[in-house]
């Protein structure tokens, strides 16, 4: 299983990136205006994007959506049962 985060175009490079680095061992990409990833996939600042192992997208969460995404609550386990049931 493979993670990524996409730092947003404004976001401040050096605050929270340290909170997700102390936490887990995957890659941060920085976006840029050129590339505009979120705009590109539909999304926004801390939605949730659930690729299977074919590149497909199987689950998107948007943080306002119906689906608890907050990782110090039940978005954890949410998000960890999604997560292992995609294939």
């Amino acid at each position: 299983m493979n993670f990524a985060v996409v730092n947003s175009i404004d976001a401040d490079n050096a605050g929270n990136q340290k909170n997700l680095t102390d936490v887990g061992d995957y890659p941060i990409f920085q976006d840029v205006k050129t590339v505009d990833a979120w705009v590109s996939m539909g999304g926004g600042k801390d939605d949730i994007f659930i690729y299977d192992s074919q590149g497909k997208l199987a689950h998107y969460l948007p943080v306002s959506g119906s689906v608890d995404t907050n990782l110090s609550g039940a978005g954890y386990a949410n998000l960890k049962q999604l997560i292992q049931a995609t294939k």
